[in-house]
């Protein structure tokens, strides 16, 4: 036997005699009271109840009974009169037996119902001054354990109250007597639910996953146990087991189950997304959960069944390093993005207004209203990882930067900051947390708040950290602080620093307001973003061909990488030369509709020696995808080197009395690359989209919706980009009759009249006789 377990045991008597502080005649009289309260529906039912005891029982048990009606009239009626009256009457009653149970009991579950209400704590005869009513619902609940070891009616109500407070820590007492009683035969199942959750916020996943899988098999719910279970595998690294068991719970969960995962979808579902959760019913959640997950690899570009397994890590990692210090002190709290009140500063963001950190799955948590997670959470679920941390401590501190995934990106970042480090700041961290999201850099600064603790860098921050050296070293990876950096240091050295305040100059309010928006695009949005050691310069394109109607759309997607950026092997055949083998993946979303897409392939191109300098390697893939609106993400890797892109708004729009026009497939002879469109032409491509003055360039589209004998009418334009004069660059009009429903067209455009430079190439189709048109535009290169 440990001490642990042998001192809880002396603590709670167990081992020896029962105490017999009270009779079981007053026991059972009092449970029996209990129980008829409880079923009460109204105060006029309340009301039909005597005061006192027939026969009379005694000052203290009177005492007692008139509290447990009391507190029943308040839950009642949540008149916080007849709870102070409760707590009077126990109170009285404690002075004459402290070593009854009942009293401690009764005075516990009525802290225990104001604290549901959310009542100002008011210092009472047990009620210390400054002493929440849950911290007094928590002492009380204590002292009737300590006059009977395991008191039946107060261990059912800690078994309730612990359960639905979720993840919260809970007091090492409560949780040493919960192993004891998880001993007894018989013990409600959830005694192990709650022992698994302290195992885990002791950082014990073995000991967490025994006592879930007890939970699960002595008759717990099957739905929260396998949630439970699938973050416990994520934490021992059983992927594979971890969704298996996720998935699970899903398969027609119950109301409570139901709740804590739309509470762990909530983490990164957009309104719309929970919305569906919340329409259909319990047989159908486990194909949309299949569905959400699946769009979540395509949109990140990472392999099927990858971003699952990575949000339970974030959860773990979440719950393990992000968790508020005395939670009890920091209550309703929403957002908190300023330490103090600025001129010339804007109201408060609303980005974090809706974002939650406590762990709302279970509705009877007395707990609800105390902040269990700093704002470092919201940030850590949806995009995981920083690129970069960068960390400022105490005045005279040097700078810390906290290694992470490597990337080209993060190294640019490590190289500006160890320029140009972060001053000292005062005993409250300061960290700057820098992502790739969105297409776009994303630095966000935290700091310790005494909203949320002053330890960590607990707190998202808006206003720009004032300081020269910061700005400049953060306009190495954002340009947008280059600006604000200059304007900071002439307002030190000139007259505008007493005449106009710092926070008033205009740049450092545009960068407020533009860090506000990447707030809002932060906490509105989720990524996994998929980031590369080494990134390869890589050109591609993509075209959006064929017509659903004809069942021939797909996506088109032509590539060139240069071969000096590779790595060669052998040809496993034995032949001569070098193989470069390449993975790509691609990805369509159509998140309206709810359709992915994608292809993972590996392709191996052999050479007769190895690429040096300007050689490239090219080629295209197709994927088929049906008629919708796509973003298109596409990857292009040989191990920890490689390129990412995304194209969103690629359309291919089911026939519906409009014209359709194709994406314009931009191509040059002898460039060596064809592809084959389908209709037993062979079109040239390039995929490098540059063109020699004095060449040709190679058109093709598809147009459909034609009526057949209709006359169309055809303009091509070529001219510069920003250049509004029409009479300038190349302009072809043509009139054509339509053979076919859909049709596709090569054109050849001579390039001998224009200079180098970039052009826009305009393709716009007229039906005459009516207003139907349609125009596609792409841009052209024209170098040496």
């Amino acid at each position: 036997m440990t001490l642990r377990l042998a001192a809880a045991m002396l603590l709670f008597g167990i081992g020896a005699a029962p105490l017999a502080a009270q009779s079981a005649a007053d026991r059972a009289a009092l449970r029996h009271l209990a129980d008829s309260l409880a079923a009460l529906q109204s105060t006029d039912d309340a009301s039909a109840f005597s005061m006192d005891w027939t026969p009379d029982r005694g000052k203290a048990m009177t005492e007692l009974r008139r509290g447990l009606i009391e507190l029943r009239r308040g839950e009642l009626s949540d008149d916080r009169g007849r709870f102070d009256d409760a707590l009077m009457h126990l109170s009285e009653a404690a002075f004459s037996h402290d070593d009854w149970p009942w009293v401690w009991y009764a005075m516990a579950t009525t802290k225990a119902a104001m604290t549901r209400r959310d009542f100002i704590a008011k210092p009472a005869p047990h009620q210390p001054l400054g002493m929440s009513y849950y911290a007094g619902f928590e002492r009380d609940l204590l002292h009737a354990f300590q006059n009977d070891s395991l008191f039946p009616p107060a261990v059912a109500f800690l078994i309730n109250t612990l359960a639905a407070e979720g993840n919260r820590e809970q007091p090492e007492e409560f949780i040493d007597l919960l192993r004891i009683v998880a001993q007894q035969p018989g013990a409600d199942p959830r005694v192990a639910l709650i022992l698994g959750r302290a195992a885990r916020e002791a950082g014990q996943p073995d000991s967490a996953l025994i006592w879930f899988n007890r939970y699960r098999d002595g008759g717990g719910d099957p739905g929260i146990a396998a949630l439970e279970l699938a973050r416990e595998f994520r934490a021992l690294d059983r992927d594979s087991e971890a969704v298996v068991a996720y998935r699970a719970g899903l398969t027609s969960p119950s109301d409570s189950a139901r709740a804590m995962y739309r509470s762990d979808f909530a983490w990164i579902a957009t309104p719309r997304e929970l919305a569906q959760f919340d329409s259909l019913p319990a047989d159908s959640l486990a194909g949309w959960a299949r569905r959400f997950w699946a769009l979540r690899d395509a949109e990140a570009i990472r392999p099927a069944g990858a971003s699952l397994p990575e949000h339970l890590r974030r959860w773990n990692y979440v719950f393990a390093h992000f968790r508020v210090f005395q939670p009890e002190r920091h209550r309703k709290i929403e957002r908190f993005t300023w330490v103090t009140p600025l001129p010339c500063t804007e109201s408060k963001p609303d980005a974090l207004k809706q974002s939650y950190f406590d762990d709302p799955s279970l509705t009877d948590d007395l707990r609800s209203r105390e902040q269990l997670l700093d704002q470092r959470a919201i940030l850590y679920m949806r995009h995981g990882e920083p690129a970069k941390r960068i960390r400022s401590l105490a005045p005279g501190d040097s700078l810390s930067v906290l290694p992470t995934a490597p990337a080209t990106f993060t190294d640019q970042i490590t190289a500006a900051f160890q320029r140009d480090p972060l001053p000292g700041d005062d005993s409250r961290a300061l960290e700057f947390w820098i992502y790739w999201f969105a297409g776009e850099t994303r630095v966000f600064q935290l700091r310790g708040s005494q909203m949320l603790g002053s330890d960590g860098p607990t707190t998202i921050i808006a206003e720009p950290i004032a300081s020269y050296s910061a700005l400049r070293a953060l306009a190495q990876i954002d340009s947008r602080y280059n600006k604000v950096a200059h304007f900071l240091l002439a307002h030190q050295v000139s007259f505008m620093a007493s005449a106009v305040p710092l926070s008033c100059i205009p740049p450092l309010r545009q960068l407020r307001r533009q860090r506000t928006a990447d707030l809002t695009t932060a906490v509105q949005t989720d990524s996994y973003t998929l980031m590369f050691e080494h990134v390869v310069p890589t050109m591609v394109q993509t075209f959006a061909v064929g017509r659903p109607e004809r069942g021939d759309s797909r996506l088109l997607l032509e590539f060139a990488v240069r071969g000096a950026d590779l790595k060669p092997s052998a040809r496993t055949d034995g032949a001569p030369g070098v193989a470069y083998q390449i993975d790509f993946r691609i990805t369509a979303v159509d998140t309206v509709q709810g359709i992915v897409r994608r292809l993972d392939t590996v392709r191996t191109f052999v050479a007769a020696d190895t690429l040096r300098g300007d050689q490239v390697l090219d080629g295209y893939l197709e994927l088929p995808v049906p008629a919708g609106s796509y973003t298109v993400r596409a990857a292009l890797f040989q191990g920890a080197r490689g390129a990412s892109l995304e194209r969103p708004e690629i359309a291919f729009a089911p026939a519906a009395g409009a014209l359709a026009l194709s994406d314009l497939v931009l191509g040059r002879r002898g460039s060596g690359l064809t592809w084959p469109n389908g209709r037993g032409g062979s079109v040239p491509l390039n995929p490098l989209n540059v063109f020699r003055p004095g060449g040709e360039l190679q058109l093709y589209y598809e147009l459909g919706g034609l009526n057949p004998g209709g006359q169309y009418r055809t303009t091509v334009g070529l001219r510069r980009e920003k250049d509004k004069d029409e009479h300038r660059g190349l302009k072809l009009v043509f009139t054509e009759t339509a053979a076919a429903r859909d049709e596709g067209f090569q054109r050849s455009l001579d390039l001998s009249r224009l200079k180098p430079g970039r052009y826009e190439l305009m393709v716009t189709i007229d039906e005459i006789g009516s207003d139907r048109t349609i125009t596609r535009q792409r841009s052209v290169v024209i170098q040496p």
